[in-house]
């Protein structure tokens, strides 16, 4: 509740109740009546009013920027008189690439050679040393000549021998097949006729067992 006073007139209507309106007191004694009660008005909502008013500047000022920052803006025409003389003042300069051997190569050569040097003198060393033949075996010949003979007529025999007992075999046995299956059809053959033969059945109704 508000501490304010609040001021009730007494008005005359000519009738028995009196009438009570509410007027309320003006701007200055009502600062006066809270002055005198101790109340201030807090110092918060002030600030926030600062606060709100920077922050709506700061607003202003960004879309500002934005807006200025969507404009057009056209760029001058580049002089192009003057990029080409500079470039013409400018000295041609040829540079050629010069060869260089790896340092890889060049320690790797030397390092070659030596090895090869050092395959060479261990060759050497494990050789063994070979004794001088007399004159004598010089003359006398080192291979002996012997007759052979091929077996390739004695294979190409054999193969033709193979090849006939093989084809014999093999008609045996498709001639064996053949018989066996013969043999399975008319086995099949007899039994379904048998089976297809047409037989009587007794009378049920006979007093004379059979």
């Amino acid at each position: 509740m508000s501490d304010v006073k609040m001021e009730y007139d007494w008005v005359d209507t000519g009738v028995d109740q009196p009438d009570w309106t509410f007027k309320p007191l003006p701007q200055a004694c009502r600062e006066k009546e809270v002055a005198k009660a101790g109340c201030h008005t807090p110092q918060a909502y002030r600030f926030k009013d600062i606060y709100e008013g920077k922050k709506k500047q700061q607003l202003r000022k960004c879309l500002e920027a934005e807006r200025k920052q969507r404009e057009f803006h056209s760029r001058p025409v580049p002089n192009f008189r003057q990029l080409h003389e500079r470039q013409a003042a400018k000295p041609a300069v040829h540079r050629v690439t010069q060869p260089v051997t790896p340092n890889v190569l060049k320690n790797s050569a030397p390092a070659e050679m030596r090895r090869r040097q050092r395959l060479k003198l261990e060759l050497e060393s494990s050789r063994p040393a070979l004794k001088p033949l007399p004159s004598q075996s010089l003359a006398e010949p080192r291979l002996q000549i012997k007759p052979f003979n091929l077996s390739a007529e004695k294979r190409v025999q054999k193969r033709r021998l193979f090849n006939a007992q093989t084809s014999q075999k093999q008609e045996a046995r498709r001639q064996q097949q053949e018989e066996q299956r013969l043999r399975k059809e008319r086995e099949d053959y007899q039994k379904h006729r048998q089976l297809t033969t047409f037989r009587a059945r007794p009378s049920p109704f006979s007093i004379t067992p059979r």
